[in-house]
């Protein structure tokens, strides 16, 4: 019997290719090497999955080690920094505010003046077109001046009405400002220690 087995391991050894298929030829054989080689890839992936793992442990440990990942601050200091903004804001504000009405005080002076001057000359080129036609003609034939003056007075009447709009829009246009700054008003917390 030894000397059988001796035998067939010698011709395996002078030929190696011969003998591995002779033992690949049993069935159950043939699975066993496909399940070795499977298992070999799921290792090779394994062994891949566990490197990448490795690779990231430094990360891990300082992320694990930080112990205050929230930072709360107390109510208290909260609300004592709401009282220096507001006491720090509080004066600028109403010295903004202030120097707004002044403002808005001198546009409402121009805005009269102008809706004045802007009435007056509309009651002069009222009178002016309520004229006869004879007393145009008159007067367009006594002086040519005249006609100059109207329409010099119907252009100041057109500019000081453009200027009347422009001074509306930029009243219109300061108290939305003004608005604006009393509601985008929100008081930041100083940065936790």
């Amino acid at each position: 019997m030894y000397s059988k087995h001796w035998s067939q391991t010698l011709v395996s050894f002078k030929n190696p290719q011969k003998s591995l298929q002779n033992m690949l030829s049993d069935r159950p054989l043939r699975v066993a090497a496909r399940v070795l080689r499977d298992s070999t890839r799921i290792l090779e992936g394994t062994t891949d999955m566990l490197d990448q793992t490795i690779e990231d442990i430094p990360r891990l440990r300082k992320v694990l080690k930080t112990q205050k990942i929230f930072g709360v601050v107390p109510e208290c200091d909260v609300k004592a920094a709401k009282e220096a903004v507001n006491t720090e804001i509080t004066p600028e504000l109403e010295q903004l505010a202030d120097l707004n009405e002044k403002i808005l005080a001198k546009l409402r002076r121009k805005k009269t003046g102008l809706q004045s001057q802007a009435q007056l000359l509309q009651v002069r080129l009222m009178s002016a077109e309520s004229l006869s036609p004879q007393r145009k003609e008159r007067s367009h034939l006594k002086s040519g001046g005249a006609t100059r003056s109207s329409e010099a007075d119907l252009a100041r009447l057109r500019f000081l009405r453009n200027k009347s709009d422009r001074l509306d829009y930029s009243l219109s246009r300061r108290r939305l400002q003004n608005k604006q700054a009393k509601l985008s008003f929100t008081p930041s917390l100083p940065p936790a220690d």
